[in-house]
């Protein structure tokens, strides 16, 4: 049998029903019956919480008295109240989740190639990475082998040979390369690209020299702009100031959207 003494003193304190809920000893829910102070059968507990808490009147629970199915059922039945209030506390910033997933696949930038010809050369997928940024290239019409691709300083693709674009973007004054101890620049990449017979490549990997954050001193959205570049051969990673690249053969212009 439950045992329950009543007090006249309010049981102000939360901290102390969860001090008795930590210890083992589980508040009476509905269907449990108590004992008064004076051993009359008291009526069923059907208040909530809150009513439990309000109502200011039980002081002690004696565990001891419980049997041990009635200590297994009450904590269950505890657990399973707790987990419903935590689920109305958290349910409105999982409802939040999809309106927030949405947001960040909102902020992929999309920018388009052009062969110095004026032929379409693929995309590249810019999205945020950490603190940098996740590139996903599709290229297509481009010469079998091994090419640079750089990020330029400047929001021009203006061809045949692509020079509007300037140098690379490289806001610490830095040498090429990331290989060289004084390098690198912050439009520096960190792979080669590999085409394929057929003119394609597919790749993508993650660099932290460049940033999606309009202020960012390397963002690439500096001063209006800035531009990929694809060269005829590849970066050697350390040759100041281009990498020994050659020259341009297919540009993007990266503007903020």
């Amino acid at each position: 049998m439950l045992c329950i003494t009543y007090d006249t003193r309010p049981f102000r304190e939360f901290s102390r029903w969860l001090n008795l809920f930590n210890d083992g000893y589980v508040m009476p829910l509905a269907g449990a019956t108590a004992l008064s102070s004076n051993g009359k059968r008291g009526g069923l507990f059907l208040a909530p919480l809150q009513d439990l808490y309000g109502m200011g009147y039980v002081d002690r629970v004696y565990a001891s008295h419980w049997p041990a199915t009635f200590r297994h059922n009450a904590r269950n039945r505890m657990t399973r109240l707790l987990r419903v209030w935590i689920g109305a506390m958290t349910l409105p910033a999982l409802l939040a989740l999809p309106a927030s997933a949405a947001m960040f696949k909102s902020k992929a930038l999309v920018v388009e190639f052009k062969t110095s010809d004026g032929k379409d050369a693929g995309s590249a997928t810019l999205t945020p990475a950490g603190n940098g940024v996740k590139v996903k290239l599709n290229l297509m019409n481009l010469p079998e082998g091994e090419h640079a691709i750089h990020v330029h300083q400047n929001a021009k693709c203006d061809p045949p040979d692509f020079k509007t674009a300037g140098g690379h973007l490289n806001p610490d004054n830095k040498e090429h390369g990331i290989k060289n101890p004084k390098g690198a620049h912050a439009g520096d990449m960190p792979i080669n690209l590999q085409v394929m017979a057929d003119g394609t490549d597919h790749v993508s990997f993650v660099t932290q020299s460049i940033s999606l954050k309009p202020g960012a001193k390397n963002s690439v959205f500096a001063n209006g702009g800035t531009a990929f570049m694809i060269h005829e051969k590849a970066d050697d990673m350390m040759t100041d100031p281009t990498g020994n690249a050659g020259g341009r053969i297919a540009c993007a212009q990266i503007v903020a959207p």
